[in-house]
């Protein structure tokens, strides 16, 4: 429980960081768009209420996530073929 807190807290202090450097890896890449880490960080955030971050829920958020992308992706296309 402790080992998931800390690395919680690298990953935030990293987080910090890195925007204060206006550094901000990209940390996936979707149907060929970059996922910078501070708006993954930020959507599991929001959607995850847990102090603890086990690796089966975070595996998992991430098969969401990346669903989540894709839909929005072929949302876009959807819409600019309407246009």
């Amino acid at each position: 429980m402790k080992k998931e807190l800390i690395v919680m807290a690298i990953l935030a202090a990293g987080t910090l960081a890195a925007n204060a450097k206006g550094n901000d890896p990209v940390v996936m890449t979707i149907n060929g768009q970059p996922v910078p880490r501070s708006e993954f960080e930020y959507f599991y955030n929001k959607n995850n209420d847990q102090d603890v971050v086990e690796q089966k829920s975070f595996d998992e958020y991430v098969d969401l996530f990346v669903n989540y992308k894709l839909k929005v992706q072929e949302a876009l296309r959807s819409e600019e073929r309407r246009v």
